[in-house]
């Protein structure tokens, strides 16, 4: 059985908010479900942690020497009934007995088991959920129990299962022998702290002397999610160069013979190699429209001390390339826009499935030149450099860090109203991203359908356009892109011809205004954009008053 938990509904949109007139009423409210198999009555129960001076002294010494220097430690298990893992989540330190891992992700530990047994424990995969205080305190989530804490080897002494018994007055010792048992243990956790402190100084020289991490020193905003390894691909082969951004460097390639892309980092871009594999390579992340990632390498190719990334070869290129050469039948089309907004509400979606778990993740950089077509017709994101994960609940931007970090990021043409004016709400700023996620998706969305002639009849269809292009040119300024989206509230031109009809070009002249409203409590969610697509037939649109 999986146990199941629901959490509350998204706050419902403002009032006065456009009421979907076409395909699916326009909601937020939705249910998620975490789920997380665990064994049956049989399964053994192999490990629970040691008790008394063992734990606590264990605890003390580790937590005084680790603590500010590799940053948040937690003891690590995983039951062997519990498919999957989350170890990505933290690196191991070796040595350590039980096993110890430093977190790469967050500064919470957590504790999972039923009243039988220890399920899982680990680094959490955020700093929120609770994850306030310094004891592993237990709450019920189902039929099991979850303690989440925050301070170095926290959740070790999570044995007890179940309601802990109570300790009779009679075994209680007293007197002299209470005495001896408190300085026997004290002389103990200072010896465990000075062999931890000679344990953690040889695992750091060790470290440097393989440079595995920055000059600024050891640390969690140093560290990648499991490693690339660095050793070369003897089978890469770089061919052609695609294209050169300013982080990076896109080239054609082999891999084993199979033609690939080979995205290339210099070092001084490690931090966006290190952003855009940090998503790629969580659990969960493969999905038909999100890029997959085929290998991660450090130290190869022609940047040589960078990162590569490699991915599959999309013959058809880009969504903006592919647009300007094709004019799509009404089936491509629908394809297109279905298989886009797919890939996007997979990717803001919460994901709980063996034991593994997809946090929500906002892209930022959404446009048609980071969307490629396969050889089917159907889209698939890509570019995931300004990628960012996102809370599991509501909660405002930290106030010791610099909004800059979330505003006035992406390609300036598909950004978000909110963004352009700097209004974007940091009280929600989660939520808020994935509203501008949607604001991009229907610019691109626009593009798309203008380049369908069913839904032009009787009339040649327009040649491939920009969103905004016709109104300001290929390279529009800032000042005039605020002026416009944000002043004036003005969007792309919607064909005459679909205003003020029954059929599917006013269901779409909808769809586009209710994912790009001025107000973005008002936008739709990417799911609901998808299933109003979805609600769009094979056959090509005869539109009529």
């Amino acid at each position: 059985m999986q146990p199941a938990k629901s959490f509350p509904p998204v706050p419902a949109p403002r009032e006065g908010q456009r009421a979907a007139r076409g395909g699916l009423t326009h909601t937020h409210t939705h249910a998620r479900t975490r789920m997380l198999q665990v064994p049956g009555d049989g399964a053994r129960a192999t490990a629970t942690m040691g008790s008394g001076a063992t734990n606590l002294c264990g605890g003390l010494g580790l937590s005084l020497g680790l603590a500010g220097v590799l940053g948040r430690s937690c003891i690590f298990y995983e039951h062997p009934s519990v498919r999957g893992s989350l170890r990505h989540q933290g690196r191991a330190l070796t040595g350590t007995e039980p096993g110890a891992v430093q977190c790469l992700q967050s500064e919470c530990c957590f504790g999972l088991w039923n009243q039988s047994h220890i399920l899982m424990q680990g680094c959490w995969s955020s700093d929120r959920d609770g994850c306030q205080g310094v004891a592993c305190v237990p709450s019920p989530r189902a039929n099991l129990l979850r303690c989440l804490c925050r301070a170095d080897l926290c959740n070790a002494n999570i044995s007890t299962l179940g309601a802990a018994p109570q300790a009779s007055s009679a075994s209680t010792p007293s007197g002299p022998l209470c005495i001896a048992g408190a300085v026997l243990l004290f002389l103990g956790c200072l010896a465990l702290l000075g062999l931890w402190r000679v344990k953690v100084f040889s695992m750091l020289l060790s470290c440097r002397a393989r440079g595995k991490h920055a000059k600024g020193g050891p640390g969690p905003s140093s560290a990648l999610p499991r490693d690339p390894p660095s050793q070369e691909l003897p089978a890469l082969h770089f061919l052609q160069v695609l294209q050169t951004g300013r982080f990076s460097m896109v080239w054609r390639g082999s891999l084993r013979g199979v033609p690939v892309v080979i995205k290339a980092f210099p070092a001084a871009s490690d931090q966006h190699f290190a952003a855009e594999w940090g998503v790629l390579s969580r659990p969960l992340m493969n999905h038909d429209n999100l890029v997959q990632l085929l290998e991660a390498r450090r130290g190869d190719g022609p940047s040589r001390r960078g990162g590569l990334l490699v991915m599959p070869l999309y013959a058809q290129g880009s969504l903006r390339y592919f647009l300007g050469q094709h004019a799509s039948p009404w089936e491509g089309t629908v394809r297109l826009a279905l298989s886009l907004a797919c890939g996007l509400a997979f990717l803001h979606d919460e994901l709980w499935r063996d034991g593994l778990y997809k946090p929500s993740v906002a892209h930022r950089d959404l446009s048609s030149q980071n969307v490629l077509v396969r050889d089917d017709g159907a889209c698939t994101i890509a570019d995931f450099g300004l990628a960012i994960v996102l809370p599991t609940s509501p909660e405002a931007w930290p106030r010791d860090r610099s909004p800059t970090a979330i505003r006035k990021l992406g390609t300036q043409r598909y950004m978000a109203p909110e963004i352009l004016d700097e209004s974007l709400d940091l009280r929600r700023w989660g939520c808020a991203l994935k509203q501008a996620d949607v604001y991009a998706f229907a610019l691109v969305l626009w593009e798309i359908l203008m380049r369908c002639p069913a839904l032009f009849p009787g009339c040649s269809v327009p040649e491939f356009r920009l969103a905004y292009e016709a109104e300001l040119g290929s390279s529009p300024s800032p000042t005039a892109l605020r002026r416009l989206a944000v002043e004036q509230q003005r969007r792309p031109a919607i064909p005459q011809a679909w205003m003020g009809t029954r059929g599917v070009p006013g269901c779409l002249q909808e769809l586009l205004e209710d994912c790009w409203d001025p107000d973005p409590e008002a936008r739709l969610t990417a799911k609901c954009a998808h299933q109003r697509l979805q609600q769009l037939g094979p056959e090509p649109p005869l539109g009529g008053p």
